[in-house]
């Protein structure tokens, strides 16, 4: 079973790995701040698995999983790029959401916890409200 600290993990390296899909692929009129949009949202990723790892599992004794095993459970999670643009944003969105509903859930949580998951919480957050603003600009 994994904990959830792992579990966070897992998203965050969906998001992480979607983001570069969607990275690589953004063209047209929109391509250069789309391009360094997709960026802000892989950048912080890989201090909050560090930090995730080093403060939430080690701290606990809890050993991670092993890059293999993350990389597996973050795979089925990973939407399928498409050649439609509208469809890899509301898939990032929707990435994102899920993640967020799954921190929601998270119990039992020291106070050094409960800030770093704050910090990945409005992360998030943050890039939601200009992926919902994304996805109005694209449908509209």
């Amino acid at each position: 079973m994994t904990n959830q600290f792992n579990q966070l993990i897992v998203y965050l390296m969906a998001i992480q790995n979607y983001a570069k899909d969607i990275h690589y692929s953004v063209y047209g009129a929109n391509f250069y701040g789309q391009h360094l949009f997709v960026d802000r949202i892989f950048k912080p990723l890989n201090d909050y698995i560090d930090s995730l790892k080093e403060n939430c599992l080690l701290f606990e004794q809890i050993e991670p999983l092993s890059g293999k095993e993350y990389l597996a459970q973050a795979s089925v999670a990973i939407p399928e790029k498409t050649k439609d643009s509208n469809k890899n944003w509301d898939n990032m969105r929707e990435l994102h959401i899920q993640t967020l509903i799954f921190i929601e859930k998270m119990l039992d949580l020291s106070p050094g916890e409960a800030n770093l998951i704050g910090n990945i919480a409005e992360t998030l957050n943050n890039n939601l409200g200009l992926l919902n603003l994304q996805c109005d600009r694209i449908t509209n």
